[in-house]
């Protein structure tokens, strides 16, 4: 399982890599995302209504995270059926998002009362205004930042340091409504029935639904392990182009469009494309059980060396994006031409928020990870 759960690292890597893409393509080519918007070259057509958005498909890669949480948090009571184990992993959960999450929040208060943001000035020039234009628009207040990393982001919704982190309270209430449903369902015979039932209820909510799918398929990797063996190499290869195709639509193009017309009772058509996403990425996750290139691939080190930062990627993003980011392209482009600007910004964008999110890594996240880990087994003495 430990070899399994490997690839499923490299695979949220990957995912947290494809968030940070979609994020500079909305900041800098609005109009690969929002069509009308200000159009900076003729590449931009090529990403609209083609399977090669998945490469900046952030919304796919938030139903991959919901999905693989689902599948990571359901492991240990899968292998043993005890409850303890649900009971530690709820104590940790609050304390191991909280901790980063707030750091990020810290560091996105600190720049704002320092005046470093620039993504204003940016967006007036990329034409992103409906986008990077609207973040940091308020006056710096540590209260309020404390407020928002404690309990707003978990309760209320309230992002407005890190607006990443509206992910936080579909996060941490999909968490504990995967150890609820494992702890009444999970050893009853006809579990697969509420499952279902489950699924039909949460069909709205798009979030929530990824993590039941990702308790399923758990359960159905662990409970029928010789059905994945007789799946056909042939079948996984279609079921992996399947989900990229999903991963990569949109809710302008045809097919949302089409099952919008249907007008499901009670399931808003907007929600749609949502649901595509989450199929994705189960059929996603599957393949990659399944498939031994796959495997291979998302076990290489540099995928798992960004699984191990995913986290830390996710949440200092934006705020290097707002900074960083916008000042060198807003130089940049004083002597370059928009898309060179962009790429030497991109790249060197890059490299550094690597060195960063691994050191964000090494001095927040692990050291969350160790306490919350003290504080649950404390607490479950």
């Amino acid at each position: 399982m430990n070899h399994k759960l490997k690839n499923l690292d490299g695979v949220r890597g990957l995912a947290a890599l494809i968030v940070i893409f979609g994020h500079y393509v909305n900041a800098f080519y609005p109009a690969i995302t929002a069509p009308g918007a200000m159009v900076h070259s003729r590449f931009e057509s090529i990403f609209n209504h083609s399977p090669l958005r998945i490469f900046i498909a952030a919304s796919f890669s938030v139903s991959l995270f919901f999905v693989l949480s689902g599948f990571v948090l359901s492991v240990g009571f899968l292998q043993n059926h005890s409850v303890q184990s649900l009971t530690r992993h709820a104590t940790r959960r609050y304390i191991r998002l909280m901790l980063p999450a707030l750091a990020s929040i810290i560091i996105a208060y600190i720049f704002l009362k320092l005046h470093l943001y620039r993504n204003v000035d940016t967006s007036l020039l990329t034409g992103s205004s409906g986008w990077l234009g609207r973040f940091w628009n308020f006056p710096a207040d540590f209260g309020q930042a404390l407020y928002e990393g404690f309990y707003g982001i978990f309760f209320t919704g309230t992002n407005s340091y890190n607006a990443n982190l509206w992910t936080m309270q579909v996060e941490l209430v999909g968490s504990f409504l995967v150890f609820s449903v494992l702890a009444l369902f999970g050893q009853l015979q006809y579990r697969w029935i509420f499952y279902g039932i489950l699924c039909l209820i949460l069909l709205p909510s798009s979030g929530y639904l990824c993590f039941i799918l990702g308790i399923i398929l758990c359960d159905a990797y662990y409970s029928f392990p010789d059905l994945f063996k007789k799946i056909p190499t042939y079948f996984s290869i279609g079921l992996f182009v399947l989900s990229i195709w999903l991963g990569s639509l949109i809710a302008t193009d045809t097919v949302p469009q089409l099952l919008s017309t249907l007008h499901i009772p009670g399931l808003p058509g907007e929600v749609l494309p949502e649901l595509l996403h989450a199929l994705g990425a189960v059929l996603f996750i599957t393949s990659v059980i399944k498939l031994t290139w796959l495997t291979k691939f998302f076990e290489s080190q540099p995928l798992q060396y960004l699984g191990k930062i995913s986290f830390s990627l996710y949440l200092i993003h934006l705020s290097f994006i707002g900074t960083f980011s916008s000042y060198l392209f807003n130089h940049l482009l004083l002597d370059f031409s928009y898309n060179v600007s962009f790429l030497l910004m991109f790249v060197t964008s890059i490299i550094l928020l690597l060195i960063c999110s691994s050191l964000f890594n090494f001095v927040i996240d692990k050291p969350a990870i160790l306490l919350s880990r003290r504080i649950g087994d404390f607490l479950n003495k």
